[in-house]
């Protein structure tokens, strides 16, 4: 969240170093403006639990972010978040890990695995169903 405050002076170049990191590789700018702001929530979270530096975050941290988005409302639209927001997020996640392991910044060993979507938006009807919708569309006047 781009309101969020980062005190942490390192986590603060760290997020602008993979912002930078990302424009060099090619990434769209959407991209390059989007995902550090997902990672300075993940810096933010952190800096509540004390840590201060990313040579102290261990994958159980990560983790245990994963469950707090689980747990957080969307500050948009209410409710919770949706299985493809925090896959959103593990997606970045991974990806700041790749950073920090490419670059030498740190070794943060995650594979965080996208959550699978509970919700089926898809309907089929069956053929009684379609001849019922289509009798009901009847116009018995023709």
């Amino acid at each position: 969240m781009k309101h969020l405050e980062i005190k942490s002076a390192h986590f603060n170049w760290l997020v602008e170093n993979f912002r930078e990191w990302l424009d060099i590789l090619g990434y769209a700018e959407a991209t390059v403006k989007g995902f550090p702001v997902q990672v300075r929530e993940l810096l933010h979270y952190l800096e509540q639990k004390n840590i201060l530096h990313i040579t102290a975050v261990k994958s159980r941290h990560v983790s245990d972010f994963i469950r707090y988005l689980q747990n957080r409302t969307n500050r948009m639209h209410g409710g919770a978040l949706s299985a493809n927001s925090i896959n959103a997020y593990i997606t970045v996640l991974n990806l700041f890990a790749r950073y920090l392991n490419q670059t030498g910044k740190h070794i943060l060993d995650i594979a965080l695995r996208g959550l699978e979507n509970d919700v089926d938006e898809r309907t089929i009807l069956t053929r009684e169903e379609i001849k019922s919708l289509y009798e009901a569309t009847f116009l018995h006047h023709r």
